[in-house]
């Protein structure tokens, strides 16, 4: 993909998300809350899942960040739903290798945050919930 069409679907799909997020919205009934927070910058937001038989039934989230932070979060969110924990696992190493790296991929929504790479300040705001629910996997699979 060009440098110039990487920057529109960048562009597109941070303002798309953090126009119109995706499950925006406190749930404190969940099965689990996942907090991701980041010192440095103040962006913090809450991921609320429900799971079931070892899959996202449903996902949610809310808080506050910059317009990259939350449009990955937002992403992350709506990938969620129905998604098997295994499969989850697979989602979060491919949108990591995106923004660090620029490893391919068909998802032109994953695809977007590979520009992130041109704005190293800004790979942390879009890895933060991702790198957030990483952890809780792991600590699941423990």
């Amino acid at each position: 993909m060009a440098a110039r069409d990487l920057k529109s679907l960048y562009k597109e799909v941070i303002l798309r998300h953090d126009r119109e997020p995706f499950h925006y919205q406190k749930m404190e009934a969940a099965d689990f809350v996942i907090e991701a927070y980041n010192p440095l910058c103040g962006d913090q937001f809450q991921l609320f899942l429900f799971i079931e038989n070892e899959a996202v039934k449903q996902a949610f989230f809310h808080g506050y960040g910059c317009a990259i932070s939350k449009a990955a979060t937002s992403v992350l969110v709506k990938k969620l739903t129905g998604m098997s924990l295994a499969k989850i696992r697979q989602l979060v190493a491919t949108y990591q290798g995106v923004v660090r790296t620029g490893q391919a991929t068909d998802d032109a929504e994953l695809a977007a945050f590979a520009g992130a790479q041109q704005f190293p300040e800004r790979m942390d705001c879009a890895l933060l919930t991702w790198a957030a629910l990483d952890d809780f996997l792991q600590q699941a699979n423990s």
